[in-house]
């Protein structure tokens, strides 16, 4: 026997088009800001927190290292955001 399939559009008529289309721009323009995305895996984190045997937080991507961790846990993100603003990716 042959196998017979069928399928549906996901919207039925222009209205329904019409308003899930910002939807999809939207979804797109987050897709390009973005850009290509890595794999989730061990040794791909952005940022280390290392509180045992010593205190040192540090940015993989700008290697930027901060001792005072306290602050950094309390918010004090400054340094971080700083590094991050002036880091030129690595082509």
């Amino acid at each position: 026997p042959r196998a017979v399939s069928t399928s549906r559009p996901s919207t039925r008529n222009t209205g329904q088009t019409t308003a899930h289309a910002p939807h999809l721009a939207q979804a797109k323009a987050q897709e390009n800001l973005h850009g290509d995305k890595k794999e989730i895996a061990w040794g791909s984190q952005i940022r280390s927190y290392i509180l045992q045997p010593y205190r040192l937080i540090k940015d993989h991507r700008t290697d930027l290292e901060e001792g005072n961790v306290d602050a950094v846990l309390d918010g004090r993100l400054d340094p971080f955001i700083k590094a991050f603003l002036l880091w030129q990716p690595k082509e």
